[in-house]
């Protein structure tokens, strides 16, 4: 159970951080949907094949580890990408801060995929 939450928990934190930065980086933002979840799931493989009995003693490398490294990157993936439409959702609809705010009270599921803002 530790050894899940632990490697769970540090590639959350790397998919958040590979999200993030390749969202703030990339021009077509939308290739950040693709190029993170390759760069977690390489990450994933490497941090296992670092542990294979010819590189290192007393430990061993599994593909269930693997699958725990990836879902974890993929959920700090999604968690970048749900704040990221719900930020783009708010900015749509406002132009000052003050419309932000009053945006932000009146938005909705239906609303926040309104093609023209009200």
């Amino acid at each position: 159970m530790r050894k899940v939450i632990g490697h769970f928990g540090l590639f959350v934190v790397l998919g958040i951080g590979l999200a993030t930065s390749l969202f703030m980086l990339l021009k077509p933002r939308w290739l950040y949907a693709i190029i993170a979840p390759v760069l977690g799931l390489l990450s994933a493989m490497l941090s296992e094949a670092l542990q294979l009995p010819a590189i290192t003693t007393g430990r061993y490398a599994s593909w269930t580890d693997v699958a725990i490294d990836f879902t974890g990157s993929l959920v700090g993936i999604v968690l970048v990408t749900a704040v990221a439409l719900i930020y783009i959702a708010i900015r749509k609809h406002s132009k000052t801060y003050d419309q932000t705010r009053s945006a932000f009270s009146k938005l909705s599921f239906r609303s926040a995929f309104r093609k023209y803002p009200e």
